[in-house]
Formats: structure tokens, C-alpha cells, sequence
């Protein structure tokens, strides 16, 4: 069949009278790449797997400058061995959407204070831990900047303590519907994986893990018993008192975990895009090492973004894909032909 594939795929070579244009996309799914260049290893992507930096490679091979190569949009993403992609998790229920922005518009215009609100919490409990059962930092940071809080490394013991994470809920959470992003993403128009509207497929596969109890529930992800327990003992008295006194979590997100049973999910750096590749200039020209142009070389989108370090979210990626495509068609247009 392979033979046979070869024997049908017909080389063109066309040539370009004017210029070329690269908007391939980024390399979320060339493993060396990210390994080489991304600040944590692994790191899963929700977009296509097509995605494998050809594009960078190219431009390399025309002699281009590489720039923002360690830098992505990125945050926590769940993923299973079954899938080819990641899945955005859904982690405060139903009509769940980034608590960073809710809340503290909440604060600016209820008058809270030191991210409090007058409102009462609403909505169902959840705490991030890493692999010694502890909270890190306040799981309600704006989404694509939380992707720095993973990438700590523990130099005495050679390893990342916080990849994977997991997600630490209870049993409100897993009846308030599916636990992943069902209207954007894999589980959703892309069609990678259709999840239950129960949860209960993905729980009988073992992607979610189930524990009775707390310390139940830590032995069968490997965590430690003891420090899980003592962890969402102290996170249940800062909903009790509306005060995350460790990490200043927002008032309206403190919902006690407080139903057994209890449910866990591993979840590993990820996010939309890589950002690395070909540096551009403002006309859209990509650049050699010493800032000059590479005749009638052109990029637009993630290919070699201009965001650096982090992300604006909101269609930041859409934006910048947009006004670069119109920045590039204009000036390659102009270039004169061969």
C-alpha cells in the first residue's frame, strides 16, 4: 500500500514570481522541537497536528533569524494517550468561563477589596496541586499566564513538580456537566473526541480517578495521602472564613470540596499555540541574523509571532494573522517580477 502511495505522489516544483508568503502555523506537534526549545517538556496543544514546523525549517533554510522559540500560549490542558490533541478543561461547571476576568471586574465594581467581592460564592469547589498533594499558586490566574507557574524545576531531585498537576474535585463538580470545553477545541467542532455529557465514559476509561475519600483518592493517583487531606482541609477553612490566606484566591471561586466522592485529573502545560519561528520586520519581511531581509521572504500569524512571553488572549493569534496577511499580500505584491 506504502509502495503504492509513493508510485501516485506527483513532485511539482513551482516558482514564485514575485514572493513567498509563510503562514504555516508552529511546531505543537513536532516533539524535538518543543523539547529543544519550549521551557518545559512535555507541553500539549489543542490545535491541528499538522502544525509540525515545516514552516520554520523552510525559513532556516533561507537563512532566517528565529525568534520568541521558548515562548507559547499556554496554561493547563488535560490529556489522554487515546488523543492526539489536548482538551481545555472546564473547571468551575456550567456557564464556567475565566474566573481572573469575572472576579475582578466583581471586585472593581461591588466594592471588594483585596480581591473580595459582597457577593456570596456560587458555583462548585476545585484546587490545583502538584505531585506532593500541595497548592502552588491561585488557580484563578488569567489563563495563558498560569503556563509559568508550571515550569518551576526542582534541581536537588531532577524534576518537574508541577508536570503533571492534577485537579482535585468532588462529586458537584462531575454531575455539573462535561469536565472539558465542549463548544471550541477537540471535544468540540474539531471532532478529535465527542465527551460524555456524564462524565461517566471518561471516568470508566480512567482518565478521571475516583477516591471515596480524600486519602482514598491520593493513593490511587500516587499523591501523598497525608498532604492531599491536609491541603483541601485548609482550603475548605479559607472558603469557611472567604479568605485564600496562601495564594489570594478570589472570594466568589472559594467553594468548599465538600461532597464525596472525590475525583481527580492529570493535567499537563498546554494551550493553543507555539510562538516561535522566523523573526518578521514591520513590513512583514522575514529577517536574516543581521536584521536585513531575505529577498522576497514574507510571514504572517504564529509563524515567528510578534507576542513574546505572553500571550493577549481575546484573538490575539486571529489579530496578529490578519493584520500581517495584509501587511505581507501588500508588499510582496509590490515586489517586481522575476
Amino acid at each position: 500500500m506504502c509502495e503504492d502511495r509513493r508510485r501516485r505522489v506527483k513532485l511539482i516544483n513551482i516558482r514564485s514570481r514575485r514572493a513567498v508568503i509563510l503562514a504555516t502555523g508552529g511546531f505543537e506537534f513536532d516533539e524535538q522541537m518543543k523539547l529543544q526549545f519550549l521551557k518545559v517538556y512535555p507541553t500539549y496543544f489543542l490545535g491541528t497536528p499538522a502544525n509540525t514546523g515545516d514552516g520554520i525549517r523552510m525559513a532556516l533554510g533561507a537563512g532566517a533569524h528565529l525568534w520568541h522559540m521558548n515562548c507559547c500560549s499556554a496554561r493547563l490542558v488535560m490529556k489522554f494517550p487515546d488523543l492526539a490533541v489536548a482538551l481545555n478543561p472546564v473547571f468551575g461547571g456550567k456557564g464556567w468561563s475565566s474566573p481572573w476576568r469575572e472576579t475582578e471586574l466583581a471586585t472593581e465594581t461591588r466594592g471588594g477589596t483585596e480581591g473580595e467581592s459582597h457577593e456570596a460564592p456560587s458555583g462548585v469547589g476545585y484546587i490545583i496541586v502538584d505531585q506532593s498533594g500541595k497548592r502552588y499558586a491561585r488557580e484563578t490566574f488569567k489563563p495563558h499566564s498560569f503556563y509559568y507557574e508550571l515550569t518551576g524545576f526542582d534541581s536537588q531531585n531532577a524534576f518537574y513538580p508541577r508536570v503533571p498537576s492534577y485537579w482535585i474535585f468532588d462529586q458537584r463538580r462531575l454531575d455539573d456537566g462535561p469536565l472539558v470545553r465542549t463548544g471550541s477545541g477537540g471535544a468540540g467542532p474539531a471532532g478529535f473526541y465527542r465527551w460524555s455529557e456524564d462524565n461517566r465514559e471518561e471516568l470508566e476509561q480512567g482518565w478521571i480517578l475516583k477516591g471515596n475519600t480524600v486519602k482514598e483518592l491520593a493513593e490511587r493517583a500516587g499523591l501523598d495521602p497525608a498532604s492531599l487531606a491536609e491541603t483541601v482541609h485548609r482550603y475548605n477553612e479559607s472558603c469557611k472564613q472567604g479568605r485564600d490566606v496562601d495564594f489570594g484566591r478570589q472570594r466568589l471561586t472559594l467553594v468548599p470540596l465538600d461532597t464525596e466522592p472525590c475525583y481527580a485529573v492529570k493535567l499537563w502545560p498546554g494551550g493553543p499555540n507555539t510562538q516561535g519561528g522566523p523573526q518578521r520586520n514591520s513590513r512583514a519581511q522575514v529577517v536574516r541574523p543581521d536584521g536585513n531581509p531575505v529577498p522576497r521572504l514574507y510571514s504572517a500569524g504564529e509563524l515567528g509571532s510578534i507576542y513574546g512571553m505572553l500571550y493577549p488572549a481575546g484573538g490575539g493569534n486571529l489579530a496578529e494573522c490578519f493584520a500581517f496577511g495584509r501587511i505581507a499580500g501588500e508588499n510582496a505584491g509590490q515586489e517586481d517580477p522575476l
